[in-house]
């Protein structure tokens, strides 16, 4: 938590509540054509006037989304990379002499380097796609219970199994980017002083052994990612039969109880269903790589 107001603090806690709140209400008005679908079949699906009204839907939710974007890209993620950034600068300036002594160079190095570039790049990316997942998941979750009211008894068994695999998942990611991030330290200690003594390389003649030892340590660097991406193929798995087992669900109360909600209720749910998969995953996925990319958060502070 206290990286995450860390965080918050250097976007500007009110403009990011206000970021927040547009965020709820694009993907709240996102899902409002296929509710105005749903309305429009119920009651008589072959007048052509509901068109306008779901038009009209349709343009609003990409203008919410496009308000929505801009006040994060040009004033919250500007405003926290350059708050971090000079953090870091300042802090690095008043350091004192035995620190900078004792610490090695591509420690420090790295903090501008991979550490900002996630900061900057990574960070910022994860953060908006979480909360809007988080957003869309809920009113998906809201859209199928609607539909198929029996199905609102499978949703703590699915928050119990999610909450199972983001805590299992989460706990070896988490030390995955760690690695990832210490990793790389050595790999730019020795491109620094390889490039400030190239004249003794050349001199001494050891210029083949500089290079295999780069290729060592990018190796070893390398590794870390490549483990963090095939665990992040399992979750994919995970989360895709978990979403089967919901539109199982779904599927069979709609044919075992059919006086209980409407056919066009019914598709709805079974429309969300489809879109709940790839935000779910999204929302795990994105919310974890939030917390891997607080890493460098926490690193930098």
């Amino acid at each position: 938590l206290s990286l995450y107001s860390f965080y918050i603090q250097a976007c500007g806690a009110k403009l990011f509540l206000g970021w927040m709140i547009l965020v709820a209400i694009s993907c709240v008005w996102t899902k409002m054509p296929n509710i105005f679908v749903s309305i429009w079949l119920g009651k008589d699906a072959s007048n052509n006037a509901f068109f306008a009204g779901y038009a009209a839907l349709g343009g609003t939710s990409v203008l919410f989304g496009m308000v929505m974007l801009f006040v994060y890209m040009f004033q919250l993620v500007p405003a926290s990379a350059e708050n971090l950034h000079w953090m870091l600068v300042d802090t690095v300036v008043k350091a004192t002499l035995p620190f900078l002594s004792a610490t090695d160079s591509g420690t420090i190095l790295n903090r501008f380097g991979q550490d900002m570039t996630l900061i900057n790049q990574s960070l910022p990316r994860a953060v908006s796609q979480t909360a809007i997942r988080l957003f869309t998941v809920i009113v998906d979750l809201g859209l199928i219970v609607a539909g198929a009211k029996y199905a609102a008894a499978a949703i703590p068994v699915l928050l119990l199994v999610l909450y199972a695999v983001q805590k299992y998942y989460l706990r070896t990611s988490r030390q995955m980017r760690h690695l990832d991030l210490e990793a790389k330290a050595p790999l730019f200690t020795q491109l620094t002083e390889t490039a400030a003594g190239s004249e003794h390389v050349r001199a001494f003649g050891w210029q083949q052994e500089i290079k295999m030892q780069g290729f060592q340590l990018l190796d070893a660097s390398q590794r870390p990612y490549y483990h963090m991406f095939a665990i992040q193929r399992w979750l994919e798995l995970v989360l895709d039969l978990c979403v089967l087992g919901i539109a199982t669900v779904v599927v069979s109360l709609a044919l075992s109880f059919t006086e209980t909600t409407s056919q066009a209720a019914v598709g709805l749910a079974l429309l969300n269903v489809i879109s709940f998969s790839a935000e779910l995953s999204m929302l795990l996925q994105m919310w974890i790589d939030l917390e891997t990319s607080l890493g460098a958060v926490a690193r930098l502070k």
